[in-house]
Order: structure tokens, then sequence, then C-alpha cells
């Protein structure tokens, strides 16, 4: 058996590349399309920034306007997404709710 070196943890480990985002750990920056992530959560709408990530860029008035109403076109859930949601336990850690959540409708919408 060879000699294997084993480093805990993600350390080094490349997930994934992406043109979306930059995450710089020893800059403490973390830039999207080209934009520090930090500045623009304060600055701008969480329309504005779906608009940068999906288009590429920020929106004007109009183009972040008509962003907007085609988002609210995809809003509805499906009934038995709502079923299933509705019947958790209403003390469950919201966590477990999200996760358990997304999984349902993620099943429900790709049958």
């Amino acid at each position: 058996m060879k000699d294997q070196t084993v480093i805990p943890g993600l350390d080094g480990v490349i997930a994934t590349e992406t043109d979306v985002s930059y995450l710089d750990v020893e800059q403490e920056e973390i830039v999207i399309k080209g934009y520090d992530l930090i500045e623009l959560s304060e600055k701008i709408t969480y329309i504005e920034l779906a608009h940068l990530l999906f288009e590429g860029t920020l929106p004007n008035k109009d183009e972040e306007a008509k962003f907007e109403s085609a988002l609210k076109k995809e809003y509805a859930l499906p009934d038995e997404f709502l079923s299933i949601y509705n019947n958790l336990p209403k003390d469950m850690n919201a966590m477990d709710a999200l996760r358990t959540g997304i999984s349902a409708l993620g099943s429900l919408i790709h049958s």
C-alpha cells in the first residue's frame, strides 16, 4: 500500500470552479460578479442581487421591475409541497424543516 498523506478537513480541496464568485480567505473577501459581497449586501436589494447572479449585471429600475415580475410568476408552490410542509411537527428544528422542504420541493419539481 502506498504511503498517503491525510489532510483533515477540506483545506486545499477544490470543490468546483466558477466564474460567479471568488473567495479569498487570506484577504477575507468574497467577490460576486466583480463586486465585494459585503459592500453589495449593504447597498442593494435581494432582487438586484438575484439579477446580478442570473443576468451578470446590476439592473436599472426598469430591468429590476421586469426581473421581479418574472420571478413572481414562479412563486407558487405545488399543493403537494404545502401538504407535506404543513404536516411537519410545529416544534421541528428550523434547519431540519428547511432541508426537508427543499428535498420535497426538489422531488416534486423533477417528477
